[in-house]
Formats: C-alpha cells, sequence, structure tokens
C-alpha cells in the first residue's frame, strides 16, 4: 500500500508499506474516492510515523470511516 503525502492519489508517494503490516493511525479524513473493486472508499488514515496518508481501503474494519478514531 502507498503512503501519499495528502488523501490522494495523484500526491506524491512518501513510501510503499507491504499488505498486512500494522500501523499507527493518528486521525482520519476524508479525500479522493478510490475505487478497488469491489471496494469503494474517500476516507483516508494519518500514519503519523510516515508523514503521509493511505485510503482506510487497506485498513481492516467493518466500515469505511474507522470506529473511535478521531477526524484530522
Amino acid at each position: 500500500m502507498r503512503v501519499r503525502a495528502a488523501a490522494t492519489t495523484s500526491s506524491t508517494e512518501l513510501t510503499e508499506l507491504p499488505a498486512g503490516v500494522e500501523v499507527l493511525i493518528r486521525c482520519q479524513k476524508q479525500g479522493r474516492r478510490v475505487e478497488v473493486p469491489p471496494y469503494v472508499n474517500d476516507w483516508w488514515a494519518h500514519l503519523p510515523l510516515y508523514g503521509g496518508c493511505i485510503t482506510n481501503i487497506h485498513v481492516r474494519s467493518p466500515d469505511d470511516r474507522l470506529p473511535d478514531v478521531p477526524l484530522c
């Protein structure tokens, strides 16, 4: 999964993380809608250790927006 500078796929890629890696999420915000069939999501998680965001599609959660994670 790609860590981006902002909550959009067109922003600078800061790094790439392997699938299944555990990450610390500080907050989340809505950004560009991402489609990875069959999933669609416009929520992004901010990763403070990497200084960027990943789409919530790559985070195991029952909903698009992560429960108990504050807004950025």
